[in-house]
C-alpha cells in the first residue's frame, strides 16, 4: 500500500528513469530535473540542456474510484486505496531547436518504452522520503 509520499516518489522515479536513460554519446551535457511552477517565471530556463518534469495536475481517478479495502494475510483490514491520476508536463530545453526536438523525441520514446514503474524501481527512490 502506498504511503502519503507516493506522489513525490513517482515524480522522482520519472526523473530518475530519464536521467538513467540519457544517451551520453548524443547528449553529453543533458540532465533531467524535477521543477515547480515558480521556476518557469521570467525568462530563466530551468536547465541549459536537458529535460524537465513538472507535475501540473493531480485528480482522483474516475476509472478506478471504488476499490475495496485491502485485507492482509492475518485478516487485518485496511482503508480502501485512493487512486489518483498524475499528469506531468515533460519539456525539452536546448539552445538549438533541433537538439531540443531530439531531446523531446528521446524522452517520449523512453517513457513509452517504460509504461509501468515496478515497485522495486519506485522503492529505489522512496529512501529518505518518510
Amino acid at each position: 500500500m502506498a504511503h502519503f509520499t507516493a506522489v513525490a516518489v513517482v515524480s522522482r522515479a520519472l526523473v530518475g528513469l530519464l536521467e538513467d536513460a540519457i544517451p551520453r554519446d548524443r547528449f553529453p551535457n543533458a540532465r533531467c530535473q524535477l521543477v515547480q511552477g515558480s521556476e518557469f517565471e521570467g525568462n530563466v530556463r530551468p536547465v541549459t540542456e536537458g529535460v524537465t518534469v513538472y507535475l501540473y495536475r493531480i485528480a482522483f481517478s474516475t476509472v478506478r474510484r471504488s476499490l475495496p479495502p485491502r485485507t492482509d494475510r492475518l485478516g487485518q483490514r485496511f482503508r480502501p486505496p485512493t487512486p489518483v491520476d498524475l499528469s506531468y508536463l515533460v519539456t525539452a530545453w536546448s539552445a538549438d531547436a533541433q537538439q531540443q526536438q531530439r531531446l523531446l523525441g528521446w524522452a517520449i520514446r523512453t517513457l513509452a518504452d517504460s509504461p509501468l514503474l515496478p515497485a522495486g524501481y519506485l522503492n529505489r527512490f522512496a529512501a529518505g522520503s518518510e
